[in-house]
């Protein structure tokens, strides 16, 4: 027991080493002016009004960093609740708290600004003093990097005094005096960071609006019939009071939670979205628990996970996304009226009933197949695999905008697929489900920090004990082998049934089809894996809670990553498998190897259908040639055996299409000893390539793009860094293999936090690449890269990045929303 606790203070020491904090430099009282010349404005004689004038000006320049949980100072500028919300020193990443914090989620852990302030959030608004926070950071800001003082700003960024990044120090300044202090000593720190500021058309805007009082009025957005019409229908339904529907409705809400519910079908949304004469719409909703009924205002239940218990009786309800949409934390789903039918018909192709509903205690908490044992397991499975995707994204990319304790345990690249639902045996078997049922229970409920080595210890035998008990059942199950019909491909019909997942870092993307070159690794997701993934990372994992928690978290993840790998090995012929999970685990992973997982299963046949020299590759182009659509068979870019490029974009850009694919697939998949600019390279680079000297206007506006904006194409080159093995919490580096990473390219944005945007006209396509190629000690990448690069100091830097979100807008207007820069290089 004392090595246990002994080993847990000391994880923890060093998650609060890796982990950094998240604050920034914003003062909670107002009693003298702040020690810099505020510049001069032109006063607005018009009446500025906070939602046309204020806020687009805040999406244009603030909301690519003030979004999210990673947000300086907790404060979010996607809509006016966050700016009355204001700002806190507290910390929301903190690897190393001893103790849960209290959670402090905007739309839901407070409603007025009175429940703000006591949750330790001051105002950046208060003007008793003719001297509001915000007016003092805006002010700043635009003295101190208007285009007049670009070429100090870049000199100071030269000379490190400006750090970047989401690991920078930051301050939080409780006092006018420290303000003015960290302003003396950073004089070039201001809002945004490190880019160009507020032109003086917004800075006139925005001090006229302070000069007007800085108010806010009562928010003008709207919801149209058709909405209103299914948001009562789905009220309706969820709210239903037989034990069936109950459940149901409980299973539905806690895997949505987190969506953004669009409730009309795709055409009719986009159109909605694009349409330049609806102002402030309602797109998407959120699934919500509330104290009111239908028909009545909602008031959220703010429990710190969705399957918590309640003070009272709750109420399912659709709650209005009223906020600018940024891409790192909106997961559509669609859930019109057709979606109510699939929904009802799927659930009532199988006779179930509910004799007691489960409570909300950690019995049932822990472990969902408890849970959720009277909904018959195969119906469940259905569910999830009709919208592979989404869910996959809720657990590898997130709505925490900062995932280290997911993305720390995964491959930079690997492929998804899952298990047949008429043939996996966990839910076709009930003699089986019912004796491994009790073993899939999930870690992270009890957080208690003295019980951790007990507690984990307990978790990861259960587990290890599931998995042998489910390989000696596939083996009798599948005794001349595991067919490759065993996998879903819904007929090629689903374009969900194949999975693509990058890591960039601590966050990671999910594509639909198979992206980039064979990767290294691939997993294979059954019902069980799946279902406990997502209760793992999603539904059961609080950001804000203790070290205790969020470790249990991670190194359960390993674990089921590893049986995902186990899983894809298990269609490998059985005398290859241990040589490739040998190279997938190498060095001291061999010894966890050992020690943490089950024994490898080398005795169950592989499927008939693969070669035995080369089963790897057998098995991912019988797909391919089975199902070329949905896997994203053809892809000239990545993939030398790809003959065709796949185009979407009409006759317009099909010739800058073909001329750069062709010129990218000279630099894709292959590895860094091969091409040495690849270790220049960061996690993500944005290729905007435009088109006979297209510009980047009209960058920021809810309506349309210029016509040569539509004529631009965004490519996303991601770098793939390559490991050892991801076995371990921390050494990373001493695992990295960097002469075997390699770049995947695409077409459209991949990730949410580009860290390099290359701008190319067309033309230039071919210099491009032999810059890139031109060998370091002819001329330092930098140098040799400069004039392609988008620099933060340039005049066009704020249109271009919202140029390629509008390029995205217009090629896929419901997934799409604003970048983030956080993550964006000083160049």
């Amino acid at each position: 027991m004392l090595r246990n606790k002994t080993s847990v203070l000391f994880i923890a020491l060093a998650l609060t080493a890796m982990v950094a904090g998240l604050s920034y430099y914003y003062i909670q009282e107002q009693r003298e002016e702040p020690a810099f010349t505020v510049l001069p404005h032109n006063t607005v004689h018009e009446e500025v009004n906070y939602y046309s004038d204020i806020q687009p000006i805040l999406d244009k320049k603030c909301v690519a960093c003030h979004s999210c949980f990673d947000a300086p100072c907790q404060l979010k500028l996607v809509n006016a609740k966050g700016l009355l919300r204001g700002a806190t020193a507290k910390q929301v990443y903190n690897g190393g708290r001893t103790e849960p914090q209290q959670p402090t989620r905007l739309n839901l852990d407070g409603n007025t600004e009175a429940e703000w302030r006591n949750l330790g959030f001051h105002s950046v608004l208060e003007t008793n003093n003719q001297s509001p926070l915000l007016k003092s950071f805006i002010a700043w800001g635009f003295a101190t990097q208007n285009s007049e003082n670009a070429n100090t700003l870049n000199e100071a960024i030269k000379k490190n005094n400006i750090e970047l990044g989401t690991t920078r120090e930051n301050q939080c300044s409780a006092t006018i005096e420290e303000f003015n202090r960290f302003t003396h000593s950073h004089p070039h720190n201001g809002m945004p960071l490190a880019t160009q500021g507020l032109s003086q058309s917004e800075y006139d805007l925005v001090m006229t609006w302070f000069e007007q009082g800085a108010t806010i009025p009562d928010a003008p957005w709207t919801i149209n019939k058709q909405d209103k019409e299914v948001i009562q229908k789905w009220e309706d339904w969820l709210n239903e009071t037989s034990n069936e529907r109950k459940l149901l409705a409980r299973y539905i809400y806690e895997h949505l939670f987190l969506a953004h519910l669009h409730l009309q079908p795709d055409d009719n949304l986009s159109e909605r979205i694009l349409d330049s004469e609806l102002q402030y719409p309602v797109n998407f909703y959120r699934l919500v628990r509330s104290s009111t009924p239908s028909g009545t205002a909602i008031i959220p239940i703010n429990t710190a996970l969705p399957n918590q218990p309640t003070q009272s009786d709750f109420y399912y309800r659709l709650q209005p996304v009223e906020e600018t949409i940024v891409y790192k934390s909106h997961i559509p789903y669609r859930f019109d009226k057709n979606r109510l039918t699939e929904i009802e018909s799927l659930f009532a192709s199988e006779s179930w009933q509910v004799k007691n509903l489960p409570s909300y205690e950690y019995e049932f908490r822990s472990n969902p197949f408890k849970t959720y044992s009277a909904i018959p397991a195969k119906l469940r499975y259905k569910f999830l695999l009709q919208d592979a995707e989404y869910f996959v994204r809720t657990f590898i990319r997130g709505p925490v905008c900062h995932g280290p304790i997911a993305t720390d345990v995964i491959r930079d690249h690997f492929w998804v697929m899952f298990e047949n639902p008429e043939t996996e045996l966990f839910v076709n078997n009930k003699n089986y489900r019912q004796s491994v049922e009790s073993l899939l229970g999930l870690p992270g409920e009890n957080s208690q920090l003295s019980e951790f080595g007990d507690e984990w210890t307990i978790y990861q035998n259960n587990r290890n004990k599931y998995a042998e008990d489910r390989n000696t059942a596939y083996r009798e199950s599948y005794n001349t082998g595991r067919p490759l019909n065993t996998i879903w491909t819904e007929k090629g019909e689903n374009p969900n049934a194949f999975l693509t997942v990058f890591r960039h870092h601590n966050n990671a993307t999910v594509l639909q089809g198979w992206q980039g070159s064979k990767p290294r690794t691939a997993w294979v997701l059954d019902y069980p894996l799946f279902e406990r993934t997502y209760y793992e990372l999603v539904a059961g994992f609080d950001v804000f809670g203790n070290v205790s928690h969020q470790l249990q978290t991670r190194l359960y993840f390993d674990l089921i990553r590893h049986g995902g790998e186990t899983n894809f090995l298990a269609y490998m012929p059985k005398d290859s498998r241990e040589a490739i999970f040998n190279h997938w685990y190498q060095g001291l992973a061999q010894l966890k190897t050992s020690i943490s997982y089950p024994k490898l299963d080398t005795l169950a046949l592989g499927a008939p259908e693969l070669n035995e020299s080369a089963p790897k590759d057998a098995f991912f182009n019988y797909f391919f040639d089975k199902f070329p659509s949905s896997t994203n068979a053809h892809d000239p870019i990545n993939r030398a055996e790809s003959s065709t490029t796949n185009t979407d974009d009409g006759k317009e850009q099909a010739h800058t299409q073909n001329l750069v694919a062709t010129q990218l697939a000279s630099i894709a998949s292959k590895p860094a000893k091969e091409l040495a600019f690849i270790k220049d390279l960061p996690d993500l680079s944005l290729l905007f390539i435009t088109s006979n000297n297209a510009t980047s206007s009209n960058a920021i506006s809810n309506n349309s793009t210029s016509s040569n904006e539509n004529q631009s194409i965004v490519y996303s080159l991601v770098r793939n860094r390559m490991h050892s093995n991801v076995a371990f919490l921390t050494g990373e580096e001493l695992r990295y293999q960097p002469e075997q990473d390699y770049l995947s390219i695409r077409k459209g944005l991949v990730g949410s936090y580009p860290n390099l945007i290359f701008k190319v006209d067309e033309s230039d396509i071919n210099r491009f690449i032999g810059a890139l190629n031109t060998p370091d000690n002819d001329t330092e990448f930098r140098e040799r890269m400069d004039e392609f690069i988008l620099k933060r100091l340039d005049d066009n830097f704020w249109q271009t990045v919202h140029a390629i979100s509008n390029s995205e807008k217009n090629r896929n207007p419901i997934s799409s929303g604003l970048l983030d820069l956080n993550r964006y290089e000083c160049w």
